[in-house]
């Protein structure tokens, strides 16, 4: 299966929307899934919005604030002596 959302629960709330996307490649709680993300994110208060709008901001917090951990796992690995990429494990 492609991965896709396929979930989104929407709490709204006086000071923005709390929003919580699940997004994997199988059904919710499908143990066969390889891919599992689920983003909970407070939305800043939005005028009539569409879902879409929605998932958009939740993904778009979870990305700035990805970013920079990312970010710095990459120059702890380079400072590290490490390369970026670990290589594929050998066949025993």
């Amino acid at each position: 299966m492609a991965i896709e959302i396929r979930e989104t629960i929407v709490s709204p709330g006086a000071s923005g929307d709390a929003v919580q996307i699940h997004i994997s490649d199988a059904a919710r709680n499908d143990e066969s899934a390889t891919f599992v993300l689920t983003i909970a994110a407070k939305i800043r208060p939005l005028q009539t919005p569409t879902l879409a709008h929605l998932q958009r901001e939740a993904m778009k917090i979870a990305l700035d604030s990805l970013t920079p951990i990312l970010s710095r796992l990459a120059t702890e690995l380079r400072e590290s002596g490490y390369g970026l990429e670990v290589p594929p494990k050998r066949p025993a």
